[in-house]
Parts: C-alpha cells; structure tokens; sequence
C-alpha cells in the first residue's frame, strides 16, 4: 500500500525547519561558526593553563571573553530590530577570524603571551556580542510561525553537534600540529560560515520604528519585562543558570582534565565532546515533540537535572563515568535553554523580539562573565570539585524555588 508523500512529510516531525532554503544554510553557517567557536575556545583555555598553570588567570580570560556580551547584548538587540541580520552575521564572522588568525600568527612565531589571549578573548567576546542574539532572533523570519520550536531546537542541534565535533577535533589537532595550528583550522573555519551566510537569498525586515535613539528602545525592553512576569522570571532562571552552569564548567575542564581525571589535553576534548553530543541530543529530543504543550514542567525538571548531574560530575574521578554524566548534564542543559528561548520567543511581540533576545543573551552570556572568575578563584582557594558542587546546588535550589513561587512558569504553554 502506497503512503502518500505529504502524509509521509508531515509525520516527519523532527526536521521540518528544513524545507525552508533559506534556513538550510542559516543553519549550516551558525552550525559551522559554533564549532569554530569552540575549537577557538578549547584551544585557548589549554594554553592558558599551560602558560600560566593558574585557575584564576582561566577565569580571567574567560571573562574577557563574556564580559562584551554583559555590556553590548541589548545594544546589539536593538541595532537588529532595525537592521538586516543576516549582514550582522556575516560582521560577526569576520571578527571571530581577525582575532584567531592574530592568535594563530603570534603562536606560530612564539612570542604569544596570556595576555595576548586575553586581547583576543575581548575581539571574540564583542563578535559574539551580536552573534548570539542575533542568530535566535532571525530564526522566526525565516520560517512560519508554526515552526519555530522546531528551528529554535534544530539550530541548538546544529551548534551543539558542531561543538562535540569540534571538541575531539580540538585535542587531536594539539597534540598533532600545535596551537598554532588550531587556532589557523578555527579562522577558516569562521571564513566558510560568511561564505555560507552571503549565499543566502534572503532578507530580513527590520522593524518598523521611529527615528529614537537606541538606549531609549533598550529601556522599552527593560521596561516590558519588569511588567510581564512570566518574560521576568525566564530571564531571572537563565541568569542564574548561566553564572553558575556550563561557564563555569568549561572554564575548568582544562583542570578536570589534566589534575583530577588525569587524561591530558586528548582527554579534555572528550569530555567537552561529551557535553556537547549530550546537549545535541536534547535538542533532537525537543524538535521531535512538535507542540508539545507542557513547556513550563520540562523547563523546571532539565534545571533539577542539570543540577544535579554537576553535582556527581565534580565527585565523580572515573573518567567514563564522568563522561556519561557530562552526557546527562548536556542534555538537560541544552532543553533548560532551548524550552526557555521558545517560551520568550512565543512571549513577546515582533517588534521588540531582537531587544528580549539581547536581554536574554545579557542575562545567559552577559551574567556568565561572573562564571569563570567566580569558578577560577573558588578553584583557586577551595578546588575545582568544590566549585563545580557549589554551581550544581544553587541550579537545584532554583529549580525548587520556581516550582513553589511561580506557577504562572509551570504552566508555560
């Protein structure tokens, strides 16, 4: 018996965002600039702790690298709101390659320092200023309505899946052709993403909006969520999930790697891989549930997990183990923050949708500049563990608290 091809289609539920062109490379750029990203990133963390042999100084860099996104992300939310993102994408790109490619010359001649790095980190952090809010806020002009937990969720599988990749790739490429290398491999790989983004035949509607200066548009924002408590309380649970979640993790997986688990630079690539193969399937998970209407109790359940998986990752001192619960930990924490950008997506109105992603990314990266010097110096004093507990249990708590205080979130859609 035949099965009609529309009927066919329409049950394939998981990847329906891709019918769209113009969202197939969308997401094929954003997919290969976040593994760019993270091989940029795991590169630079191992030879900072190689330079300097110091936690703290991880922090530092770290929060080099977030602290653009703590002042620019509603800044860059409101200059999307009224300009074609796809060109503000493809400027991203090209600040993510000035700074690796500057990393890349100055380690192949050996004269590269931490603080270079740190000059470097500052360059990524303002390109990925713009980078994040932009790319989630673009998403709903490229596909219907209807669609939009599907792309948001598949555009979070493409970054994480990217992320795992890049993570191996990372350790491999160390410890075969040298920092150098790596940070070379990451500026052509942020050069194929613009190549991907100009192909687009696409273009996006800025907003239609008086002639106003940008602050006073950044306070219509603030002013919005102050008054609308189920947009205040997503941005209050991602603030504090972001100071004390995968920031913090990140920063001191180098330590993880080399002192605890004692598996080296090849080893730390496949815990970072871990992470991001867990929170690729996570994604994949929540694109396949289409409408699913209980977005509020998922939303609370993966903080409680997350939590607690990072509680037994920082006890944990058997690599496998820690392996399968960084996997756990990715998961939950890739469908904390996927359910959460769809609840403020479906929340907010139009207009002012590229200023609640900036706010969004303010509280998520921005906030998360507070993550690797809390995490550096904690480690420092009282060890990575130790850190790494405290993060797991505040994300617990907070899940608690949500449960008790605010229904309007458990009933989220």
């Amino acid at each position: 018996m035949s099965i009609d091809r529309r009927t066919w289609h329409n049950r394939i539920q998981t990847f329906k965002a891709f019918r769209y062109p113009s969202y197939r490379l969308f997401w094929s750029s954003m997919a290969i600039s976040a593994g760019g990203q993270r091989l940029c990133q795991s590169t630079q963390n191992w030879l900072v702790l190689e330079l300097t042999d110091s936690p703290f100084l991880l922090g530092v860099v770290g929060f080099c690298t977030q602290i653009p996104l703590l002042i620019l992300s509603m800044f860059a939310g409101a200059v999307a709101d009224r300009s074609d993102k796809r060109y503000l994408l493809a400027y991203t790109q090209i600040g993510y390659g000035v700074a690796v490619f500057s990393l890349a010359a100055l380690a192949l001649t050996g004269v590269i320092t931490w603080q270079f790095v740190a000059i470097a980190a500052l360059i990524v952090g303002v390109s990925s200023a713009f980078w994040y809010p932009i790319r989630q806020a673009i998403v709903p002009e490229i596909v219907d309505h209807n669609d939009v937990m599907n792309a948001v969720a598949l555009n979070s599988a493409g970054f994480y899946i990217s992320q795992a990749i890049s993570a191996i790739a990372m350790g491999w490429l160390v410890a075969q052709i040298g920092i150098g290398g790596s940070f070379g491999i990451s500026g052509g790989i942020f050069m194929i993403s613009l190549a991907l983004l100009l192909m687009m035949q696409f273009t996006t509607k800025p907003a239609t909006i008086a002639q106003r200066m940008i602050w006073r548009e950044v306070v219509d924002a603030f002013r919005y969520t102050r008054h609308h408590s189920v947009v205040l309380v997503l941005i209050v649970m991602v603030g504090v999930h972001s100071i004390l979640g995968t920031g913090a993790l990140v920063t001191l997986m180098p330590v993880f790697a080399r002192d605890i688990l004692n598996v080296g630079v090849i080893g730390m690539g496949w815990l970072l891989s871990a992470q991001s193969w867990g929170s690729f399937l996570g994604t994949i998970v929540l694109a396949s549930l289409g409408s699913f209407k209980q977005k509020g109790k998922l939303l609370i359940g993966a903080l409680l997990c997350l939590g607690f998986a990072l509680i037994a990752f920082a006890i944990s001192r058997h690599y496998a183990f820690s392996l399968g619960l960084l996997v756990i930990y990715g998961a939950a924490s890739a469908l904390f923050m996927s359910t959460l950008i769809t609840c403020l997506q479906l929340s907010v109105p139009d207009e002012l949708r590229g200023r609640i992603m900036g706010l969004y990314f303010l509280t998520s990266m921005g906030l998360a500049t507070l993550g690797p010097l809390q995490a550096g110096w904690i480690a420092d004093v009282l060890g990575a563990p130790f850190a790494i507990t405290i993060s797991g249990a505040i994300n617990c708590v907070l899940a608690v608290v949500v449960v008790i205080k605010s229904a309007s979130v458990r009933q989220l859609y």
